[in-house]
């Protein structure tokens, strides 16, 4: 699959329309590392790295292809 910049017009639409409801419930939704043994706190450090993860590919994928075209995002010599 390929991403594409209309995908994250898309996307970042959808995200402001909503108010970032989906992304804000992602982060509601992070498991506690409260194991009591060493095996439960390391499952549940990965379970809450997945979510922060997919956190954090919604915000690339929303927000990356903007700034590969924003004259802002290069510095002052390739200008």
């Amino acid at each position: 699959m390929k991403w594409t910049s209309a995908d994250s017009v898309t996307l970042r639409e959808y995200l402001n329309k909503s108010g970032n409801k989906l992304i804000e419930y992602y982060r509601s939704r992070i498991p506690l590392c409260d194991g009591k043994s060493i095996e439960e706190v390391a499952l549940q450090a990965k379970f809450k790295e997945g979510f922060e993860f997919a956190i954090r590919e919604l915000q690339t994928l929303a927000f990356e292809m903007e700034e590969n075209q924003d004259a802002t995002s290069g510095n002052f010599t390739a200008m």
